[in-house]
């Protein structure tokens, strides 16, 4: 196989989101936290489970968007060809 290598699993999609404009990262990592709001506010008696995990998913999603933008992670994932 010549030229660059293939990326694939999460390395090709950690690299098709870096390539993104960081205000629509911005905006997907903010999706699970509206949804956990409109949980709370439209489904009271939701489970506990739904609300943590929901939570869990909101914390990765800021978690992968401040590791795209935070200056030393930029040049980590540059070297890595991602």
């Amino acid at each position: 196989m010549r030229g660059a290598p293939k990326l694939g699993g999460f390395a090709a999609w950690w690299a098709r989101f870096c390539a993104l404009a960081w205000p629509v990262r911005f905006v997907l990592a903010a999706l699970p936290f509206w949804l956990w709001v409109a949980e709370i506010h439209w489904w009271p008696a939701a489970p506990y489970v739904v609300l943590l995990v929901n939570g869990a998913l909101a914390g990765a999603a800021a978690g992968l968007f401040f590791c795209s933008v935070w200056p030393g992670m930029r040049d980590m994932n540059g070297r890595a060809g991602a």
